[in-house]
């Protein structure tokens, strides 16, 4: 059982009294609504032990989005973790980008990532910080399958370096990178009696002018088809966001008609995309799928 509620009740009589220290470097404030973040005075304080440097907020028009992936794990078959926690930390504050239970086996997502999420009215200011809560993993090692517990309840503070700094009007992508390999490693001499273990994480603010990043099968339904300008709106599965996504050419140079007519997508169609997330948070498909099939 976590101490959560006491915590938040203590920190947010620190901050009403503009107190906000080393005494809430825990950093409990949370807040889901971009409008409650900015109603509070913004006032110093430390996430594990670092100074945070960060300025008033700027308004509630920041766009972040957040892929998560993993690195190459030679000795795991299979290394499934929930996700259930994302939030940005900023001067004591918490942010919450993710609130769910979304389980992937990240040995599926190496070389490419998935959406977890989206959202369009972040705070405009620098984050220092982020923080993740992750379920235990499910580990298959050869034969053996066993659950590889995480200390601190699998909560987990990266620090942002350099800081993740949203401005209204420029979109930001979020890389989290969870590193199954460095996580299993201290367990790895007995599946037996499996210890305690710290998640290793990774955290990077993506670069704008960035090639795109590369996804997996990527899963949502049409919400609209827009024919003029060969695209439509993609609501990810999950509750990873909207994202406007390109249609591939698929007819003949010459042959008329657009792609979306050769595709025949409507409002309501479900389909499976496979391509990357490119720097202005559009889609653009390799591979796409309009059927429900679960083959990919």
């Amino acid at each position: 059982m976590r101490t959560k509620s006491k915590t938040l009740i203590i920190c947010w009589t620190l901050l009403s009294a503009g107190w906000l220290g080393s005494g809430c470097d825990d950093a409990d404030v949370a807040f889901a609504s971009c409008t409650n973040f900015l109603g509070d005075n913004a006032v110093g304080g430390t996430v594990n032990g670092t100074t945070t440097t960060t300025g008033q907020p700027r308004g509630c028009h920041g766009t972040v989005v957040v892929i998560v992936h993993d690195a190459p794990a030679p000795a795991l078959e299979a290394f499934t973790v929930g996700m259930l926690r994302v939030e940005l930390l900023s001067q004591g504050r918490v942010f919450v980008l993710f609130d769910g239970d979304r389980r992937e086996n990240l040995l599926e997502f190496r070389d490419r990532g998935f959406l977890l999420a989206r959202k369009d009215d972040v705070p405009e200011v620098e984050f220092d910080a982020v923080r993740l809560e992750l379920s235990d993993a499910d580990i298959v090692a050869g034969t053996e399958r066993r659950t590889l517990p995480f200390e601190n309840d699998g909560r987990v503070v990266v620090p942002l370096d350099p800081p993740l700094s949203v401005i209204g009007g420029s979109p930001e992508r979020l890389r989290i990178d969870i590193d199954a390999a460095a996580t299993f490693a201290p367990a790895a001499a007995s599946l037996e009696d499996l210890p305690l273990v710290p998640p290793v994480v990774r955290a990077q603010a993506g670069d704008p002018d960035e090639v795109g990043l590369p996804l997996g099968p990527t899963r949502g339904t049409v919400l609209k088809v827009d024919r003029a300008r060969g695209r439509f709106l993609l609501d990810v599965e999950g509750g990873a966001g909207q994202f406007w996504t390109a249609l591939p050419p698929t007819s003949s140079p010459g042959t008329g008609g657009g792609p979306q007519e050769a595709l025949g997508l409507a409002a309501g169609d479900p389909i499976i995309i496979e391509g990357s997330l490119e720097g202005d948070i559009t889609l653009q498909p390799a591979v796409l799928v309009p059927t429900a099939s679960s083959d990919f």
